[in-house]
């Protein structure tokens, strides 16, 4: 059709459902582009690194609010003062795992008031064990703890490690093959793993006897070096609060060579893991992989928590433990656990110190030359 002699332009309809379709359409475009991807991707790996900024769970959020509704003489003071250190396992090389302890955490922690609960077994003067290596390694005497810790407000108690192997007698390979990782896990490593058990348990109870005020519990073993300053909280910390570190496990472990107890509340349910829970789940029938201790560790807290739950609250333990697990980033807590003969374990020193060594265990001796340098 024509007017005047001129065409008609025709309405580009097409542009017009063009750039609608943009504007409808940008949200979508704005999900799949690269750099929300990325966004995404970074935010991620924030909060995978920094998990004390995650939302909390449901049952951690219930522990708080059972927490802050039950009496006074129940709860734990919010500022900790006086911590005992709960000392367990076989004591290589004290006198500088000691030093380290000081230089890494008590001078680290000046305000706090730091109490020594140590406990070791009377009949063991030398240790050999095969698996690390280790042959006619000298174990230090009471005498010998009592003198390097002559300085400290600090308790040592003893027991006789031949009269708690009578109640391993049950251990049998079938409780071994087939539910942990083995090699290196044999019937002899899961007997040391109660025996450590055994320690830390007697350890913290005679730290509960001696000293009945102490407002948390840190517990250690007796033959990790701490080479860095670890500060522990100590403001908003409740009795039921796990402080854990977050290195050399997965997620679905907990690590079992350190640990920071606000209270009796979280400190018993920890202290009695491997001598108790442990040997329950390895007696019982359930058809399981346990893998290694620390996965062990993380199962026992978590059922514990989920019982605990259901559990009436007038129970001996109405509270769940709530666990923090420090930054991977920071290494929260980094030990090297010391073998026999003045050695460094391999995998913690490529872990905490030299990431390139890839050899057998490290000597002591090199690395102490190398802190003093």
């Amino acid at each position: 059709m024509r007017l005047s002699g001129r065409p008609v332009p025709k309405v580009p309809r097409w542009s017009y459902l063009r750039r609608r379709r943009q504007r409808v359409g940008r949200l979508p475009c704005l999900l799949t582009s690269k750099r929300y991807v990325g966004l995404c991707v970074m935010v991620a790996l924030f909060l995978y690194y920094h998990q004390d900024l995650r939302p909390p769970r449901f049952d951690q959020s219930l522990s708080a609010l059972r927490a802050s509704q039950t009496p006074r003489d129940r709860k734990q003071a919010t500022v900790v003062k006086s911590i005992v250190m709960v000392l367990f396992g076989v004591p290589k090389e004290f006198p500088t795992v000691w030093r380290f302890y000081r230089k890494y955490l008590m001078d680290a922690n000046p305000e706090i008031h730091f109490s020594v609960a140590i406990h070791l077994y009377s009949d063991i003067q030398v240790l050999t064990n095969l698996k690390n290596n280790e042959t006619s390694v000298a174990i230090a005497s009471a005498d010998d703890i009592r003198a390097i810790l002559s300085n400290t407000n600090a308790t040592v108690v003893q027991s006789s490690q031949l009269e708690y192997d009578q109640s391993l007698t049950w251990i049998r390979p079938e409780h071994v093959v087939g539910r942990m990782k083995a090699p290196p896990w044999t019937v002899d490593t899961m007997k040391n793993m109660f025996r450590q058990g055994n320690s830390m348990l007697l350890a913290y109870q005679e730290a509960v006897r001696s000293f009945p005020d102490a407002d948390g519990y840190l517990f250690a073993r007796s033959d990790t070096l701490l080479i860095r300053p670890t500060v522990l909280r100590t403001r908003n910390v409740q009795a039921n609060d796990l402080y854990l570190p977050s290195w050399q496990v997965f997620k679905d472990e907990y690590v079992d060579r350190f640990a920071y107890a606000g209270g009796q509340a979280a400190a018993s349910v920890y202290a009695e893991s491997k001598a108790i829970a442990f040997a329950e789940y390895i007696r019982s029938d359930r058809d399981d992989f346990w893998r290694c201790s620390e996965r062990l560790l993380r199962i026992y807290i978590e059922e514990y928590n989920n019982n605990t739950s259901r559990s009436n609250s007038g129970s001996d333990r109405p509270f769940t433990v709530s666990v923090h697990l420090e930054s991977r980033k920071l290494k929260w807590a980094p030990l090297l656990r010391v073998r026999g003969g003045g050695m460094l374990n391999e995998r913690d020193y490529h872990d905490f110190v030299d990431k390139k060594w890839s050899g057998a265990d490290y000597p002591m001796a090199d690395f102490l030359s190398s802190k003093t340098q």
